[in-house]
């Protein structure tokens, strides 16, 4: 499933006007330039803040611009990641988030939200073991086909739907999704306040210090402005 949408617009609409930044994490002015290319050559530069080394994109597309490539053309370059797998068995990552998850409290009837459930899997088969399970997926081609496998979703972004539509949860994952996010340190406050009480955030991202495959032409992404070590993720949460 591709977005035609995605394909007409091209990769220069995505790369027009950037806008410069202060450190995300700790607001610094001061950065060190670490690359220049990304994947896909939806390039724009990645710096290294000098105050506290988080690994940003600088300059960024307007707010604006990077949501509309969610809804427009995300499919069109990580439409791959639609297809449904087997159902036969849990996959063995979902299985270990399970698993600690209910080291912690029963799933059944639990309210669980993922940001960005991609193929739905976690979605799946936490409801398999009973959890009450939404997902909130800006992308049309991804809501669509989770829609048809029957898993609530909103099609909207986090910062924009609205906490009426929501209510709160006991437990909100983000697989490799945080990273994702045009302004972290906003995606966390709104996370904050649908959690409940005695809620569970799960966020997993990829490490800034052991990049898989090519730096400048795999790991670096448009879709990830911000690219976390163990430290900056800490930080960000301290915060």
């Amino acid at each position: 499933m591709r977005s035609t949408e995605g394909k007409r617009l091209g990769k220069g609409t995505w790369l027009d006007a950037p806008v410069h930044r202060s450190c995300p994490l700790c607001g610094g002015m001061k950065h060190q330039p670490l690359s220049g290319t990304m994947q896909h050559r939806l390039d724009l530069a990645t710096v290294i803040c000098q105050e506290c080394s988080l690994v940003f994109t600088n300059p960024m597309p307007t707010e604006e611009v990077y949501s509309r490539f969610y809804t427009d053309a995300y499919s069109h370059y990580y439409g791959h990641i639609t297809s449904w797998p087997t159902r036969a068995m849990e996959p063995q990552h979902v299985r270990q988030w399970l698993d600690a998850l209910e080291t912690i409290r029963p799933l059944n009837d639990l309210r669980l939200l993922e940001v960005g459930p991609g193929r739905g899997q976690f979605l799946y088969w936490a409801r398999q073991r009973g959890a009450q399970v939404v997902g909130i997926e800006p992308s049309r081609d991804f809501a669509n086909a989770l829609a048809k496998e029957g898993l609530p979703c909103f099609n909207d972004s986090l910062e924009h739907i609205g906490s009426d539509r929501l209510g709160r949860f006991d437990v909100i994952a983000m697989f490799h999704v945080f990273e994702h996010f045009y302004d972290p340190q906003i995606a966390l406050a709104r996370i904050r306040s649908l959690l409940s009480a005695r809620g569970l955030l799960i966020i997993e991202v990829p490490n800034i210090l052991k990049p898989y495959r090519s730096l400048d032409h795999y790991f670096l992404r448009y879709v990830h402005p911000t690219n976390f070590s163990r430290q900056t993720l800490c930080g960000m949460l301290a915060k």
